[in-house]
């Protein structure tokens, strides 16, 4: 009986649209709670985002760019913003090779550097294929990775955006936005503040589970963010891709 129960649990979890909160006060959603979400917050900056990724190599990394507004993110205001070419985001100048893979690293856990971004970190290959820009729009940046190119089998388009905080005591909003589908399973979507406070949303998923274009998570400190959302309570960081 025990059994079923975790396994029922752990379905509900799979099949819900909302979820938390983790051990940061962060909640998500995806496009199951919202059919306008993408199409209101998609923002192809391309032709108007500074450029970052022009050089870049496998596996590099380097500063988007800085803001002048608070970005709290799990209690701190950060100010630099890093990126690497393999999605993921952290606000020092950590080693960028320990992104090129992501190995069998979870959110939440003990990595290089513990505070980390990742709308999509796996083994992407830029010196191929693909641009990196970044934007500062006053209220919010935008990140945007596209058409990355995953080892000459397809390419890779999506973004991170981040929210001012609404006050200095108040958590910024995240969202990881996708215009592609995956090639194959190797990669993991989450965030963490430290090595015991984060959500990982997809870990190694099944075919059947990839990211879609159109898709996206929403990480708020908002409990209601949607109004009427059915939340499944958690306390701990793994909500969807449970393997490990």
């Amino acid at each position: 009986m025990r059994a079923t129960l975790m396994t029922l649990f752990i379905v509900s979890l799979a099949l819900a649209g909302s979820g938390g909160p983790d051990g940061g006060g962060y909640y998500w959603y995806d496009q199951e709670e919202n059919a306008d979400f993408y199409n209101d917050n998609w923002d192809d900056i391309s032709s108007s985002g500074t450029l970052i990724s022009s050089g870049w190599f496998d596996d590099d990394f380097g500063l988007a760019g800085s803001i002048s507004w608070d970005f709290n993110y799990y209690g701190t205001t950060y100010s630099d913003i890093y990126v690497s070419e393999n999605g993921a985001v952290v606000f020092e100048n950590t080693n960028p090779w320990y992104f090129g893979d992501y190995g069998d690293d979870h959110f939440p856990g003990e990595h290089w550097v513990n505070t980390i971004i990742a709308p999509f970190w796996s083994d992407l290959f830029i010196e191929f294929a693909g641009s990196i820009y970044f934007q500062d729009l006053g209220d919010h940046f935008v990140i945007m990775w596209k058409d990355i190119d995953y080892w000459g089998v397809g390419s890779y388009t999506f973004e991170l955006i981040g929210w001012e905080a609404p006050d200095s005591s108040t958590n910024s909003d995240v969202a990881f936005l996708y215009d592609f589908t995956p090639y194959d399973q190797l990669y993991v979507i989450g965030m963490q503040g430290d090595a015991s406070t984060g959500t990982e949303l997809q870990h190694t998923p099944g075919s059947g589970d990839y990211v879609q274009p159109g898709d996206w998570y929403l990480l708020t400190p908002d409990d209601d963010y949607f109004g009427g959302s059915a939340i499944v309570e958690t306390s701990w960081g793994q909500i969807k891709g449970l393997e490990r």
